[in-house]
């Protein structure tokens, strides 16, 4: 197991349990994580756009209908980002475009008729395609873990770090509170 050391113990390189404790970064689960002031937004998004990339190389020489790709982009393709998504915020909207362009590329590629973005994602019913909005999907996949946070009856370890970090934002504490007479 590896840890990594975050805030003023940055550099500390030893601690508690029989972990390999580092202060650069760790890879885990798919996701890396740093804290030596590198973007962990940029690098683990740039990932995901290699791997959506790869898949769309092997779908290319397919010669799908627009419903087989706009399958295949929701089933296949973008569920390269959905564990990333969970744990890392969306990157900027410039690098979120780079990563998407290649699937609206994908879908509209040799068609005579160029589908916009905004039909793409709305629902079939209205006269769209029912791709899937890669934002909403992912504040929704981010919203999930507040709920959990929020929500939790029997504590579990990750949940009092991360009340211990929320509560050092007053704004955080007193949604925390709301939240909690809600329930």
């Amino acid at each position: 197991c590896q840890g990594l050391w975050i805030g003023r113990n940055k550099n500390k390189v030893t601690g508690p349990l029989k972990f390999n404790w580092t202060g650069r970064k760790i890879h885990t689960l798919g996701i890396t994580f740093r804290n030596d002031g590198k973007d962990d937004i940029n690098t683990n998004w740039n990932r995901c756009t290699e791997n959506i990339d790869a898949t769309i190389k092997r779908w290319l020489k397919h010669n799908l209908s627009l419903k087989g790709k706009i399958t295949v982009a929701n089933s296949l393709i973008l569920s390269k980002l959905w564990h990333t998504a969970q744990i890392i915020p969306l990157p900027n909207k410039k690098q979120l475009d780079i990563t998407l362009k290649p699937i609206y590329k994908f879908i509209n590629n040799n068609a005579k008729i160029h589908i916009s973005k905004a039909q793409l994602h709305q629902k079939i019913s209205q006269g769209g395609q029912n791709l899937i909005d890669v934002t909403a999907k992912a504040q929704t996949l981010q919203t999930k873990w507040t709920i959990k946070l929020l929500t939790h009856t029997n504590p579990m370890p990750w949940t009092d770090t991360a009340i211990y970090f929320l509560n050092r934002y007053r704004t955080a504490k007193q949604s925390i509170h709301t939240f909690h007479t809600l329930i």
